[in-house]
């Protein structure tokens, strides 16, 4: 958990009794995360959600506002409730994206408005997304999303802007772009409303978009915004027996950069005496039933095993995926269970290949850039300055001149050094990192150097098909095809 300093913080008047009112007379559920009895997170677990080992760490909070039938600390239910409503706390799987709750009545992480709990849209940077998803646990129950504040918790120049939808697997059910500036209140009210048909899940998704500035706002910090008053009913008023559910699945819903060419499908449900073959279990990939069926099996434990060894070898097109597993109980109830994950890839032109054989030097051809002496603050560690820096463009603000390159040159006509072996460089003049025997980067004579960006072009001589790359980096990289060039990589 990061928290900037408390300057822009103030006293605020609590909110307007109209929106409070209007929300606890209209929602079954309410989760408020007000806990009155303790003014610490951390002195009684009995008042905060459940968090795994650190709260300030992912995974966040993990079931919190499941199945309720009545109220509890820091959830609010009237009349009915939502007793077969689950609820899953999750994200994107963008690093350390998570939602952290926090409970310190009267200090930063009160509400503003009287309550003393919030719970932190913790790290959502731009391009990054939080996410609620709402379960029934009976095909006859329905699920009702209905209401949220958005509580950006200084008093500051920071603008937020959120793209806050419902979905169904990969199908948009409501949208809307929502943009704030931060006032240190939770008045950012987000109306949703929207019914799911029976037995459907339905998952609340935040999505940190970049904001439109005025003049003196800035983009508000991943780590200073948070929501309160979670609004959600179930239809009807009826508490249904549980049906048999999924207990796990692989893939895990929300799953990025999966192999293309291999896909397979895990999943086991619990509460398997009161499954049926009346309606045998179906598994769809991308609403297709998929071929040969999926191999169920009887596990102990009243639990059933559903397996599919995935689409090899077929090659799934890069984007959204989504895996639909049908089943059935002995009371006539059909459930689905849906994962949403998806694969990366590019396809290269066929204009780019060359023939085999056409690579003129074996390894590498590797270039530095270095503009040490010349930098008086900092350079951004990103793709966008290696770039412009390997280009000759990067431009010194203090001369309004690019940098010019001090490091020095290869015996290649663009300056660059031909290595056929592995790349494994330090700066600092000892091994760093997973391997030994590092060596200087090449160019840079009077290491440490800080400012400087590397370049290496290859041949790759690969037949068609599918592959992947990987990479382990802490400040960027990027792996790029051109025509006539090979297969370049540059590294921040």
């Amino acid at each position: 958990m990061k928290i900037n300093k408390l300057r822009f913080l103030r006293r605020v008047a609590p909110i307007a009794i109209g929106v409070f009112l209007g929300r606890g007379a209209h929602a079954d559920t309410t989760i408020t995360f007000d806990c009155t009895a303790v003014a610490n997170h951390a002195v009684l677990a009995d008042c905060i959600p459940p968090q795994i080992n650190n709260p300030n760490a992912p995974p966040g909070i993990t079931n919190y506002g499941n199945f309720a039938a009545a109220s509890s600390p820091g959830i609010a239910v009237s009349g009915f409730g939502t007793p077969n409503i689950g609820l899953t706390w999750g994200s994107d799987n963008f690093p350390t994206t998570s939602w952290e709750y926090y409970n310190t009545s009267g200090s930063l992480w009160g509400d503003g408005a009287g309550g003393s709990g919030v719970v932190q849209l913790a790290n959502s940077r731009v391009g990054s997304t939080e996410e609620l998803t709402f379960t029934p646990n009976n095909p006859s129950a329905g699920v009702v999303v209905k209401s949220f504040d958005f509580f950006a918790y200084y008093n500051s120049n920071e603008r937020f802007t959120y793209n806050v939808r419902v979905v169904s697997g990969t199908n948009v059910l409501s949208s809307q772009t929502v943009s704030f500036l931060s006032d240190g209140t939770k008045n950012h009210p987000v109306n949703i409303n929207y019914t799911g048909a029976p037995e459907q899940t339905l998952k609340l998704q935040l999505r940190r978009v970049a904001s439109t500035l005025s003049a003196g706002e800035v983009e508000g910090n991943e780590y200073n915004n948070a929501i309160d008053d979670i609004a959600f009913a179930q239809t009807p008023a009826t508490t249904f027996p549980a049906g048999p559910q999924v207990a796990s699945v692989t893939p895990a819903d929300d799953t990025t950069g999966l192999p293309a060419n291999s896909t397979p499908y895990a999943a086991i449900i619990t509460n398997s005496p009161t499954l049926t073959v009346a309606a045998p279990i179906q598994l769809k990939l991308d609403y297709t039933l998929v071929s040969p069926p999926p191999t169920i099996t009887p596990l102990g434990g009243g639990q059933t095993s559903v397996t599919y060894p995935g689409a090899a070898p077929l090659l799934l097109t890069s984007g959204l995926h989504v895996y639909t597993l049908t089943y059935a109980d002995n009371l006539g109830g059909v459930y689905t269970n849906e994962v949403v994950f998806s694969t990366i890839y590019t396809t290269l032109p066929a204009a780019y290949a060359l023939p085999p054989g056409s690579g003129v030097v074996r390894g590498f051809a590797y270039r530095t850039v270095s503009a040490d002496s010349q930098v008086t603050t900092t350079l951004a560690s990103s793709i966008a300055r290696a770039e412009a820096q390997l280009n000759g463009t990067l431009i010194n603000t203090n001369i309004s001149m690019p940098y010019t390159n001090e490091a020095t040159l290869g015996t290649n006509a663009d300056g660059s050094f031909n290595i056929d072996t592995v790349l494994n460089f330090t700066d600092a003049g000892v091994d760093e990192g997973d391997f030994t025997g590092d060596q200087p980067f090449p160019g840079l004579p009077f290491p440490p150097d800080r400012w400087f960006s590397t370049e290496a072009l290859l041949y790759l001589d690969l037949p068609a098909g599918y592959y992947r790359l990987g990479v382990n980096s802490d400040d960027g990289f990027e792996v790029t095809a051109t025509r006539g060039r090979g297969f370049p990589v540059r590294l921040s």
